[in-house]
């Protein structure tokens, strides 16, 4: 296994795409004001649901509308649509069975019908897969998921561009507006070892996604 990205030092220009930036440690804006820490190292990446419209980030991350379909993000189940957000991606060469692993942390500022989400996307010969990480509906109203660790199993050998994002739902809002959600991510991995808490048999089929408990 090895270290793809620990988001320790500025991530470039070219990789990120609205507020993103990296930090030793983040407290909750809102709610209890809970402090994380990196789970790698002494950076992670904070992502800020502002700076790119839904256009941009779909064409940064380079995901493709299914047929029929108004966005290539998730349209929320009232019909509401993502309008804004921030995005970061990264390139990373693959094999067959390979495993790539990330921790991630959802901090939801808004609330509902305000449903801000945070997805993991793959570009690759699959096509562009788009997978939902958290909401508002699944944290509460400005709830938190604490870390958790999420792995994608590559169904071939090719590189692929992996990109995470943060979305605003509906309302857009101002740079330093709190009800803005945010997206921690660390510890990036290819074929991690994962030992303690972290349960093997918990991974899912090649293609799909897989959260595992922190342990």
């Amino acid at each position: 296994g090895r270290l793809v990205a620990g988001c320790e030092s500025v991530i470039p220009p070219l990789e990120r795409l609205g507020s993103v930036t990296t930090a030793g440690r983040f407290t909750e804006p809102d709610g209890c004001r809970s402090a994380y820490a990196p789970t790698e190292g002494a950076g992670m990446a904070v992502l800020t649901a502002w700076g790119g419209t839904r256009p941009q980030l779909e064409a940064f991350l380079g995901l493709a509308k299914p047929k029929d379909a108004l966005t290539a993000l998730p349209i929320d189940v009232d019909g509401s649509n993502p309008v804004s957000g921030a995005a970061t991606r990264l390139k990373v060469a693959v094999e067959a069975g390979d495993r790539v692993s990330f921790d991630w942390m959802f901090d939801a500022g808004d609330r509902l019908p305000d449903n801000d989400f945070a997805v993991f996307t793959v570009i690759g010969s699959d096509g562009s897969l788009v997978f939902k990480l958290a909401d508002v509906r699944a944290t509460g109203d400005a709830g938190a998921t604490g870390w958790r660790t999420s792995v994608y199993t590559a169904t071939g050998d090719e590189e692929l561009t992996i990109g995470f994002a943060v979305v605003n739902d509906r309302i857009a809002g101002t740079a330093d507006d709190p009800a803005n959600s945010r997206l921690l991510v660390d510890n990036v991995w290819l074929n991690r070892d994962f030992g303690g808490g972290y349960q093997l048999a918990d991974l899912a089929e090649p293609g799909d996604l897989a959260t595992l408990p922190t342990g």
